[in-house]
């Protein structure tokens, strides 16, 4: 047998040249219709482009090619140059997608029906309620599909959601998506939504939803967000509903378990919101500050407005004062104004922190403590952006009487 397979071995293998046999790997055994496979697969890199002579030429010139240099994730942010806030209102030219006329397609339960409104105008408001009613970042907004992306909280809980505006016959409908995030918040920036539509645009017909049949239903005991027990694999919670000094739990949690900061966040809100003045000042201290600012130097608004919020409320504690100016607080703040990702809800929170320790503490301060500061707002004031709303205007007036009392 071993004779017959040696024998069908050199069938196989005959009309093949030395060179052939060398330049490309040997045919499958048993394969008689084969033919010998030239192809090399693979990637050879010049060994000239590994010389680097410092760590940055990892990403210089010696890449340099048709495609963008890699660049390192531990890369410094670049020095940030005067903006433009983008212009998020829709025109009234712009009227967006029909609603679909495949019979498969159907409306969500959460959606507002505006008889008698253009697109345009319905996404206006609903612009105005992200920017005005609740603590909300707006990431994108897709003026040729009449479409809102944004994030956003409900009491402590923090949602992704997406609007998609509908042209209609005789007006428009106003559809509300959950991306990602909590339901249950979901469900109560819906509530809202659909209230402040009704109350601005009620002039211009009845306003229907689908929504209602379950809107109007009563709601079971006990799902009420005063009773409700979210699942939690972490005991580390347990240990913060019970514990009186919530901070020191909700810092050893970052510490110990960093995948779960969007939760911290949602609590550090929840505390800031709910909890007495007096019992966060657990928080003043350099452990919990640290924590606070690298919440908010994560350029994400579920992280970064908790962690201003608290900063902004822990401002109006007298001995709170002292200890933020002592840490360098306001150095370390003033850098997080203006980007572009954490969004005006963001700003206007650390815009009233510069302000209430500036006027609380001005007298205080030393020669040295006051030019820092004043040099501090004033570079920031350079990076306001161009066109102002009134919001924006209101986070640059802010900065500007700090910048005034410190002079």
């Amino acid at each position: 047998m071993a004779a017959s397979v040696f024998s069908t071995m050199s069938h196989n293998f005959s009309g093949l040249c030395v060179d052939d046999l060398a330049s490309c790997p040997p045919p499958l055994l048993g394969d008689y219709y084969r033919e010998p496979d030239d192809i090399v697969r693979g990637l050879t890199i010049d060994s000239s482009a590994l010389c680097f002579d410092s760590v940055d030429d990892l990403w210089g010139s010696s890449l340099s090619g048709h495609w963008e240099p890699l660049k390192p994730i531990f890369a410094p942010t670049p020095i940030r140059s005067r903006q433009t806030v983008q212009i998020w209102r829709f025109q009234e030219s712009e009227e967006g997608r029909r609603v679909p006329e495949d019979p498969c397609f159907f409306h969500e339960k959460t959606t507002q029906f505006l008889p008698g409104v253009s697109p345009a105008k319905a996404g206006n408001r609903v612009l105005d309620f992200f920017e005005q009613e609740i603590p909300s970042s707006i990431t994108k907004v897709n003026h040729k599909k009449l479409t809102i992306k944004a994030d956003a909280f409900h009491g402590s809980l923090s949602c992704q959601l997406k609007v998609y505006i509908y042209l209609q016959e005789l007006g428009c409908a106003v559809e509300f998506q959950r991306r990602k995030g909590d339901a249950i918040a979901f469900q109560g920036i819906y509530d809202k939504a659909a209230k402040y539509l009704s109350e601005h645009i009620a002039s211009q017909g009845h306003l229907q939803t689908e929504s209602a049949i379950f809107s109007e239903a009563p709601k079971p005991p006990g799902l009420g967000l005063k009773h409700l027990h979210l699942p939690c694999s972490e005991p580390l919670f347990e240990i913060e509903v019970e514990n009186k000094d919530s901070s020191s739990a909700l810092i050893q949690t970052v510490r110990e378990a960093p995948y779960l900061q969007d939760e911290v966040a949602g609590s550090i809100l929840g505390a800031a919101e709910e909890e007495e003045l007096q019992d966060l000042a657990g928080w003043c201290e350099p452990e919990g500050v640290e924590v606070l600012l690298e919440l908010l130097a994560s350029d994400r608004f579920v992280c970064a407005y908790p962690a201003a919020r608290l900063l902004a409320r822990l401002a109006d504690l007298p001995e709170a004062r002292s200890h933020f100016l002592k840490q360098g607080l306001l150095k370390s703040v003033l850098p997080r104004l203006w980007v572009q990702a954490t969004g005006m809800a963001v700003w206007l929170q650390l815009a009233h922190l510069v302000h209430t320790l500036v006027l609380g503490y001005a007298s205080h301060m030393t020669s040295n403590e006051i030019q820092e500061s004043a040099a501090s707002i004033a570079t920031a004031l350079q990076f306001e952006p161009f066109e102002s709303s009134a919001r924006t205007a209101c986070v640059g007036q802010h900065l500007r009487e700090a910048l005034s009392v410190l002079s």
